[in-house]
């Protein structure tokens, strides 16, 4: 179906601080990503160099979308 599915990540807390041993308290992953493709309206394909092709041949863009949890938004409490 041309479909790709990225779940939620874990905003971490002081207990996954502890538990992961990250040295901050980060931003939501979630957030982050929410803000970097504002909101849900795509405008532009997202190209990440970074990101390795793991289809070789694969020409086709890949869209990113996602779904707020509860009415959850700018990640904030």
């Amino acid at each position: 179906y041309n479909v790709a599915i990225k779940c939620a990540t874990i905003t971490p807390d002081e207990g996954r601080m502890e538990e992961f041993k990250l040295k901050q308290m980060w931003k939501s992953p979630n957030g982050t990503i929410r803000n970097i493709l504002n909101g849900t309206v795509f405008r532009e394909p997202i190209i990440c160099k970074n990101v390795p092709r793991l289809i070789p041949g694969w020409t086709k863009p890949i869209c990113i979308g996602r779904h707020a949890f509860g009415d959850q938004y700018k990640a904030t409490d």
